[in-house]
């Protein structure tokens, strides 16, 4: 198995941000390969453990966010220009997660 490395923010378009605010960052075809390399047998349950996927500059999830993955996906959308969702905004300022 290879050691992946975590960066405590979001680096690249493509990659998995888990649920205590660290990223694995991989190419654009990479999801999948990455989810193993991170220990999960089947690619699809590093959701259901809470994993945000980042795919083509987009965050995707399915379960609810961790104030770490918030904070994280709150300086990403910063630092690229785009407007933080207000959802995202109460959330933080609320602490509700």
């Amino acid at each position: 198995m290879k050691i992946c490395r975590a960066d405590f923010k979001i680096t690249t378009n493509h990659g998995w941000l888990s649920p205590d605010g660290k990223f694995y960052k991989c190419t654009s075809q990479g999801h999948i390969d990455l989810a193993f390399e991170l220990g999960f047998k089947e690619d699809w349950r590093i959701e259901e453990f809470g994993w945000v996927k980042i795919s083509c500059g987009e965050a995707l999830w399915s379960k609810e966010l961790t104030q770490n993955q918030l904070n994280l996906l709150f300086d990403w959308y910063g630092e690229r220009g785009i407007a933080i969702p207000s959802w995202m905004k109460y959330q933080i300022s609320n602490g509700d997660t």
